[in-house]
């Protein structure tokens, strides 16, 4: 489907609009809506320029695409994107997202961690 028509299908009771963090999108999606745009991605460097394009907030997670080659993303290594991505953007949003594939006691580690920094998970 269409970026523009999924936009389109999406927005009627969404309260945002979370996509790839790409610049090009961010742009296209803002033309398409006035609701704020999140971002997501692993890569902390990558969410300025989305952040530049117009995205309102961003959105540590994503891993789905990684775990077929078998990666998996431990605890420390996703309080280590939070903090690179604070360096990067200190007054942006920040949602970090726990990853399923992780046993629940390092489930628990993350928002543990989280709460201190008032970030959302």
């Amino acid at each position: 489907m269409p970026v523009v028509k999924l936009v389109n299908f999406c927005i009627g009771g969404a309260s945002h609009v979370d996509i790839a963090c790409d610049p090009k999108l961010v742009k296209l999606v803002t033309s398409l809506t006035r609701l704020p745009v999140c971002v997501s991605s692993v890569d902390p460097p990558t969410f300025l320029a989305a952040v530049e394009a117009g995205a309102s907030m961003v959105e540590i997670g994503n891993y789905d695409s990684f775990y077929d080659a078998g990666i998996v993303f431990s605890p420390e290594q996703i309080l280590y994107l939070r903090v690179e991505t604070r360096r990067i953007l200190l007054l942006v949003t920040l949602s970090v997202t726990v990853p399923y594939t992780l046993s629940l006691p390092d489930q628990v580690i993350i928002p543990t961690h989280l709460i201190k920094f008032k970030i959302r998970f």
